[in-house]
């Protein structure tokens, strides 16, 4: 049996990251005093952390700030976070747009102020979803998750919260809602 093993130095080299010709921020992009825009791009997976951006919402919307808030993904947790929406009463701040292509992930992206991944499960090394954000200016609040702490410097590059902290995710948000300047750095 022939030996199928490739040398070192003839191993492929992967690479793991972002198109940052593609994923660039859109330069025509105005700031104003409208509502914050916040997105999550994920599967609808309890690990990813969903309901506890609703709850966050929620209690920001209760202070009184101006926002909306939409998932884009699709997954097994779905009918849970529909609930949730529901009896959080977010359904006129919160949109589900279900799966959605990588060119509707740019656009969405480049019209969204803020981008949000509150991961509370194992699983989180780099995600992608959050590299991407990043890429197009989007602050960024991600939880303490995998590596997420090398992709962040907290306060300088996004937001970071601890695992399952509503009031922290809340302070975030709400931090991103009232300081323009802060969501444009």
């Amino acid at each position: 049996m022939a030996n199928t093993q490739l040398p070192a130095h003839r191993l492929p080299v992967i690479w793991m990251g972002v198109d940052t010709e593609t994923f660039c921020p859109d330069a025509d992009r105005e700031y104003g005093p409208q509502k914050l825009r916040v997105v999550t791009i994920a599967r609808l997976n309890a690990a990813k952390g969903h309901t506890l951006a609703l709850a966050a919402m929620r209690r920001a919307l209760d202070q009184g700030l101006e926002i909306t808030y939409l998932i884009a993904g699709e997954g097994p947790n779905r009918d849970v976070i529909e609930r949730e929406i529901q009896r959080l009463k977010l359904k006129h701040q919160v949109t589900l747009t279900g799966s959605i292509s990588e060119e509707q992930v740019l656009a969405l992206l480049r019209t969204s102020d803020c981008f949000i991944l509150p991961s509370i499960g194992p699983g989180e090394a780099a995600p992608v979803s959050v590299m991407e954000a990043m890429a197009c200016g989007l602050a960024v609040i991600c939880s303490i998750i995998g590596g997420t702490t090398d992709m962040i410097e907290d306060g300088v590059d996004g937001l970071l919260i601890e695992k399952g902290d509503v009031d922290g995710l809340t302070k975030a948000v709400t931090c991103l809602a009232e300081d323009m300047d802060k969501r444009k750095k």
